[in-house]
């Protein structure tokens, strides 16, 4: 895990990640993992122009690291530049799609539908099965073919809800089954091999293969990219955030998370990456687990309350008491609904916007100690409590500027730059 953060105003923009990386076997089983802190999240996408980009979540693309993969697009890019910050991100995913041979695409196919989603149906299956042998001791055949039925085709509806990826092209699952159809057969002899799988139940399959490509549906494992900076034509700073799950089909499956920029209406934006809680409590002025909680509490109150004060009348009548609790269920749905709208504006006026002011009008080198010390009170707050520090190790920040360009304000090495002369001097030799 990590954290990452943005912090913008009209100015310029300052981005800050922690080297924090977790490696974990998944051979061995849960717990087992370890914590480096040296790893490389933020860099700069063109070596001239004032764009930046992070990553978080999974370091590897299809098994090339994320780092490797900058690098070769930034000697590729060289001295070219585009109008915004929008039409990089479209060409650093344009780069993507062309980077992987079609081998490399094939195998991430394959053992994202095995490895991933047929592995999870398969064990919701293996589980509904145990629960039917424990409740009756025994189960029929027939009943092990229902449930593997109703199991893939309650899994293949709840795809479908899904919206589809707008991304994509609209019919891009039905190309995906067609190209890769001896892989997907592979796989479903692979992981149900054992089960009774009807016609009916494999085309379903095959086509939850499809879905798994096409619609918003991704893993926990994906990886985030955050590109932000300025554009040729742009005055003021600019920041997209895409989820990226893969490359299939000649396609980058993503999603976008974040598309905002400051403009004479918005000049302060704060947004937290990967591990956020801390820097939500800090600009929120609650916890959000704390939040949710008490969230759900009132709801739960205000929604049993009516119930237990109809139940302690017993002279009215149960015509009496359904109209009673009508009424009392609207007033207290209408309490709830204002006591939720007071404190987003108590939220709003006391801690978000107060700090969002003051970011409004912060000098770069503010930006940065900032952006630093949201990271740092998050890697904080993992080294004082018994979870494992997924956060820490040295904190690398830059600030962006039309002007100035990408200037680093921390930058780790992994060598002694005055031993490396010549890393400096062949910096911008492939570009020129």
């Amino acid at each position: 895990m990590t954290a990452e953060i943005v912090v913008m105003n009209s100015v310029a923009i300052a981005l800050a990640a922690d080297s924090a990386v977790t490696v974990q076997n998944p051979y061995i089983g849960e717990g087992n993992q370890k914590i480096y802190n040296t790893s490389n999240k933020l860099f700069m996408l063109s070596k001239f122009d004032p764009v930046g980009i992070m990553i978080y979540g999974n370091a590897d693309l299809l098994r090339v690291p994320w780092e490797v993969i900058i690098k070769m697009y930034r000697n590729n890019l060289a001295a070219k530049s585009f109008p915004t910050v929008k039409d990089y991100a479209l060409d650093f995913i344009n780069y993507l799609e062309a980077f992987f041979p079609d081998v490399e695409q094939v195998g991430h196919f394959f053992n994202s539908i095995v490895g991933y989603y047929y592995n999870v149906l398969l064990q919701e299956i293996n589980t509904k099965v145990d629960e039917t042998i424990k409740e009756n001791n025994k189960i029929e055949h027939q009943n092990v073919r229902k449930i593997v039925e109703t199991t893939i085709k309650t899994r293949l509806e709840k795809l479908y809800e899904s919206p589809k990826l707008p991304s994509l092209p609209d019919d891009f699952d039905q190309s995906v089954i067609q190209k890769y159809q001896p892989q997907i057969e592979q796989a479903i002899n692979v992981v149900f091999e054992k089960l009774p799988v009807s016609k009916v139940s494999i085309e379903r399959l095959t086509n939850i293969a499809g879905c798994i490509f096409s619609r918003d549906v991704f893993p926990s494992n994906i990886s985030g990219v955050v590109i932000a900076g300025f554009g040729k034509n742009e005055t003021f700073p600019a920041l997209l955030a895409i989820a990226v799950d893969g490359v299939i089909n000649g396609k980058l499956k993503y999603r976008v998370d974040h598309n905002t920029r400051i403009d004479p209406d918005q000049n302060a934006i704060i947004i937290p990456f990967a591990q956020r809680e801390m820097v939500n409590t800090f600009i929120e002025g609650i916890d959000p687990s704390f939040n949710q909680l008490l969230d759900g509490y009132l709801a739960e109150v205000f929604e049993s309350y009516p119930r237990a004060l109809i139940n302690n009348l017993p002279q009215a009548t149960e015509k009496e008491k359904q109209a009673l609790l009508r009424i009392l269920s609207h007033e207290s749905n209408g309490i709830l609904k204002k006591l939720h709208e007071d404190l987003k504006e108590y939220k709003e006026q006391v801690h978000i916007n107060p700090i969002l002011s003051a970011v409004g009008i912060l000098p770069k080198d503010e930006l940065a100690a900032m952006a630093e010390s949201l990271v740092n009170l998050t890697s904080f707050k993992r080294r004082v409590s018994m979870e494992a520090e997924t956060v820490g190790g040295p904190i690398d920040v830059a600030v962006i500027s039309k002007g100035d360009g990408f200037v680093w304000i921390k930058r780790k090495h992994y060598f002694a730059p005055e031993q490396n002369h010549h890393f400096f001097a062949n910096y911008f030799r492939d570009c020129l």
